[in-house]
């Protein structure tokens, strides 16, 4: 009797080893998580938001920084002197939510007019430009992110400028000579040295 009610519990706990067994392989796989996380900027990127915010460009060498020059070339290709001469009054550089951004126009007449945004995140450029009344835009598809409020207000209020209204009259007060700027290099370390020890040694 004790021999038959062992050998029923053996049967048992085989059976019901056998039954986990092959729930473990039946069970479905588990659920993969495709749930995207938002874009982080990278290092260098990010660090462009606190070293230049506030700012005005040219005073900080922002247009010749090695994260931002080699994009804007790229964007702008034989355009970027009309962007840098359509800067020439220009606003601090602003940080809306990772979004850097400069407005300007120039100083001799206001057909010629830019604005500039550089997501931080993605490292995308977005530009828009007024070259003689014409506005045009880089990328050409639009912008690859959303532009800050600034932005687009700003752009919004060019074809209101009194400019604009001569131009769109017919009465154009604008040189035919096209507005092209330089790119303000920082100085060159050597040379600064050089010129400091020229005059140290003039005064002597």
């Amino acid at each position: 009797m004790h021999r038959t009610h062992y050998v029923t519990m053996l049967m048992l706990v085989a059976t019901g080893l056998a039954a986990c067994q092959q729930h473990e392989t039946s069970a479905p796989p588990s659920v993969i998580n495709t749930h995207t996380i938002p874009p982080r900027a990278e290092p260098a990127l990010e660090r462009l938001g606190s070293r230049y915010a506030d700012k005005f460009p040219d005073d900080a060498y922002f247009w010749a920084d090695p994260e931002v020059r080699p994009r804007l070339q790229n964007l702008l290709g034989d355009k970027l002197p009309v962007f840098l001469g359509s800067m020439q009054m220009k606003s601090r550089i602003l940080n809306r939510q990772g979004v850097l951004m400069v407005t300007g126009f120039n100083m001799r007449d206001r057909l010629y007019a830019a604005a500039f945004a550089f997501d931080l995140r993605s490292g995308a450029m977005y530009v828009k430009l007024r070259e003689r009344g014409r506005d045009s835009e880089y990328p050409r598809s639009g912008p690859p992110f959303s532009l800050p409020p600034e932005f687009t207000s700003y752009c919004g209020s060019w074809n209101s400028w009194p400019e604009s209204l001569a131009w769109a009259r017919g009465k154009p007060k604008v040189s035919d000579q096209a507005v092209i700027g330089t790119l303000k290099l920082p100085p060159d370390p050597d040379h600064a040295a050089a010129q400091l020890s020229a005059a140290a040694s003039a005064s002597q």
